[in-house]
């Protein structure tokens, strides 16, 4: 499977697999460690960083494990001197190590995002960290905050920093910046079509960057294009340099490749759906950090070499599934078969599909010029029966982008579930459930089925390209053509992701990574309120929480109409729905109110608790209007008693959501805030029974509603003594690092004040009570909570 473009002279000779190393998941980065000899840190997606040492008989083991971050790992960095290594995480943080020791000693907050890269100075004094924040920080070595580099549009993924005392910084909004050592902006470079992944020094002649625009681009010192190599065809993750001259890549088509002369010598196929990251040992080995969680060691040497190991490496290889979850997509039936393999191929890398007689799926080979043959890398796999129906499709007469099949309880059928380009997941999954309610479908379903939308049909999008652009890209029309003709020469596989693009492929390890981090962004955004707090600090917060989410309009009319059909004696009548139309006309457009509508509402609230989540919702959004917020305050005994009945019991978690969001708008509009605080010791009292709901929506509902009264009660005094042991309670049994941190910014807005509202919330929370509680957050998983614990701790406990 070593395939080699160039004649290769004496001293250049083809990597062959020396050693392999594993986590329990996809390894996400890999560096060099000098000190040890062949020395490997690895970083992945089980949460640690490991070391990994050269030991006899050409093994590796494992002599460290760095364990304290909440969320995978991306990267694990050396400091030129050898004796700190630090780690970068999706928990936002970075954490400085004692390698020796594998302990930590320093935690670096100050992201608001994850943490995606790293990097040392080339003087070990300061590290440069980027995240999907969209900035670069520079800290000392000992964790203090330096610089912060503000200049990207989206989230940077690729840091480094030059022996000249440069900082680059690479980005999702496909440019390159370089940075003076002080922190100013000298170019923005423009290059790449797509995010820029990796960035690497090349010694003499400048830097080297790769893409998501399958590309590499070397550029000099001043920021000129020198020299594109575009031999990948896809993602690029990854760049290595062995020598001015010599470099190596890692790429979402699963080759690591080696390039000399701006030409590639060598393809290296990988099982699994990508390589992460490479890197270049002190000892000339290099490195790829793989998806299927291992990390592979590579050597020129032919001593070096394990033959044992690349032998069970290529019947791996030989063995993969190209899963490709095809709609329509490849006819088998009109594949050559297995003579075609007798053909020599035309270009290194080369993909041919066959059909064997009597086999099941069609193979695919790739032809190694080095080796003169075709190498089998893996089975093409057909299409699963429960994939998405992409185009226009149509269910109760209602077109929708895309059409999943759903299945919530076994035996219980399968549903059709509608969906629509751009789409709020949490949206359409209302609608769902609101369309499927007879059939027992349930609102305690809404989180699943709202997470199950944003990891599939965004990524379909995301496969198909922006919304407008057709359901067929131009490679899923070149995938026909080239399925007719049963395969071309080509770059190792590109012919195989072109077939594949657009058609629903298997989504890679980045595409689920990226479409995941997105979906959270969009649930945040649907679901989580966004605290307002003073820099560095959460801790006083000055503005209220608000929940502005759109009101579905057109569901929320269907099912108020359903629902009413089967109510007996307090129906709405003819004017009353015109009037709710009216009503959903004026929350949609934001225009003012025609007429009152507290009659019509306190009707709705007087349903059945089962069928009042709409009017729930309504409220919910109408409150955000002052002349809404200023009826809902008038007619409080008609609209809010009964919402507050929500709050009892542990059975409406949806229920109880959307009743403390409705109760947050209220309290953020002054019209109502005087309501709402006269009744703050029911709600607050009320809340005992929330935070003990299995729902997360709901707890996080309350941790806002109970944040709000104490910024009103920090701000306007009164007696805010009921809202502390509630606070203190929910903080001792909740798990939540989001909801966790809604608390401590509540607790440490009362506290924050030297007035007599900070005397009575310090006794209120019953100091001792509070700091037991917030020491066993001390040693939580979570950074940002741990921090937040020691804060409030050392700011109003000790």
């Amino acid at each position: 499977f070593f395939v080699v473009a160039l004649p290769m002279s004496a001293d250049i000779l083809p990597f062959v697999l020396r050693a392999e190393v594993e986590h329990d998941e996809d390894v996400r980065g890999c560096s060099s460690f000098p000190l040890l000899l062949g020395g490997v840190l690895t970083a992945s997606r089980d949460r640690t960083a490991r070391l990994w040492s050269l030991v006899g008989d050409g093994k590796y083991e494992c002599t460290r494990t760095f364990a304290a971050h909440s969320e995978f790992v991306f990267k694990a960095v050396v400091k030129p001197s050898g004796d700190v290594v630090a780690t970068c995480s999706q928990d936002k943080s970075l954490i400085l190590w004692d390698w020796e020791s594998g302990n930590p000693k320093t935690f670096l907050t100050g992201h608001t995002g994850p943490v995606s890269c790293c990097a040392w100075s080339p003087t070990g004094n300061e590290i440069v960290s980027g995240s999907w924040d969209t900035t670069a920080i520079v800290w000392s070595a000992q964790g203090s905050k330096l610089l912060t580099l503000t200049g990207h549009s989206k989230n940077i993924l690729c840091v480094c920093w030059m022996s000249t005392g440069q900082i680059l910084t690479g980005s999702g909004d496909r440019t390159i910046i370089i940075w003076s050592a002080d922190g100013k902006k000298e170019k923005t470079l423009t290059g790449h079509s797509d995010a820029v992944r990796g960035l690497q020094e090349v010694p003499g002649i400048g830097f080297i960057s790769s893409s998501n625009d399958t590309t590499l681009i070397l550029w000099s010192l001043e920021g000129e294009q020198l020299q594109v190599m575009a031999e990948h065809t896809n993602l690029v993750y990854c760049v290595g340099v062995l020598s001015a001259d010599e470099y190596i890549s890692g790429s979402e088509d699963r080759t690591l490749r080696v390039w000399r002369g701006g030409q590639c010598i060598q393809t290296i196929p990988h099982p699994g759906t990508g390589i992460w990251d490479v890197c270049v040992l002190d000892n000339g080995d290099i490195v790829s950090a793989c998806t299927d969680g291992k990390a592979r060691i590579w050597t020129r040497s032919k001593e070096d070499a394990n033959a044992a190991l690349i032998k069970s490496y290529e019947e791996t290889l030989a063995n993969q599934a190209v899963n490709t979850k095809v709609v329509g997509g490849v006819d088998v039936t009109k594949l050559p078969g297995e003579d075609a393999l007798k053909e020599a191929g035309t270009k290194d890398g080369q993909t041919k599909m066959i059909k064997r007689e009597g086999h099941p799926t069609a193979e695919v080979y790739s032809w190694s010029a080095y080796d003169a043959k075709w190498s089998k890398v893996g089975d093409l796999m057909d299409n699963p029966n429960d994939s998405a129906t992409m185009g226009p499709q149509e269910i109760n007469g209602v077109k929708y982008d895309y059409v999943f099949p759903v299945e919530l309880n076994a035996g219980s059928g399968k549903f059709q579930l509608g969906y629509n380009r751009g789409e709020n997941p949490f949206m359409a999954a209302q609608r769902f459930i609101w369309d499927n309610a007879e059939a027992g479908i349930g609102q305690h379903f809404l989180d699943d089925i709202a997470n199950f939308i944003a990891q599939n049909a965004e990524q379909i999008e995301a496969q198909e390209g922006p919304a407008g652009g057709g359901f067929q890209s131009e490679y899923a029309k070149e995938a026909a053509r080239l399925a007719a003709e049963g395969g071309v020469a080509a770059t190792a596989p590109k012919e195989v992701y072109r077939q594949l693009e657009g058609q629903n492929v298997a989504f890679s390890s980045y595409m689920q990574e990226a479409m995941r981090l997105e979906a959270e962004e969009k649930a945040r955004a649907a679901g989580a309120p966004v605290v307002a707090v003073t820099e560095n600090s959460l801790y006083p917060v000055i503005g209220l929480v608000t929940f502005a989410q759109p009101l579905n309009v057109a569901g929320v009319a269907k099912k108020i109409r359903e629902l009413n059909a089967d109510i007996a004696d307090d129906s709405l009548t003819p004017d009353e729905l015109r009037m709710l139309d009216g009503l959903l006309e004026s929350v949609q457009g934001n225009t003012p109110l025609a007429e009152p509508m507290h009659a019509l509402l306190s009707k709705l609230l007087a349903w059945p608790a089962e069928k009042r989540f709409p009017a729930v919702d309504v409220i919910r959004r109408l409150a955000l209007d002052p002349a809404g917020a200023q009826q809902i305050a008038a007619h409080a005994d008609g609209l809010l008693g009964p919402l507050l009945t929500f709050l009892q019991g542990t059975t409406h978690g949806p229920e109880q959501m959307l009743v403390c969001r409705a109760l947050s708008n209220l309290i953020s509009v002054e019209a109502a805030r005087p309501l709402v605080v006269a009744v703050a010791n029911g709600v607050v009292g009320s809340g005992r029974h929330v935070m003990k709901s299995t729902n997360n929506n709901a707890r996080q509902g309350l941790a806002s509603l109970l944040l709000n009264f104490a910024v009103h009660f920090a701000g306007e005094g009164g007696d805010c003594a009921a809202l502390c042991p509630v606070i203190t309670e929910f903080l001792l049994y909740e798990g939540q690092p989001p909801i966790m941190l809604l608390l401590c910014s509540a607790a440490g807005t009362l506290m924050y004040k030297t007035s007599s509202v900070r005397d009575a919330a310090v006794e209120g929370f019953k100091a001792s009570f509070l700091k037991d509680c917030l020491s066993g957050k001390t040693q939580f998983g979570d950074l940002q909570v741990m921090k937040a614990a020691k804060d409030i701790i050392r700011d109003f406990l000790e």
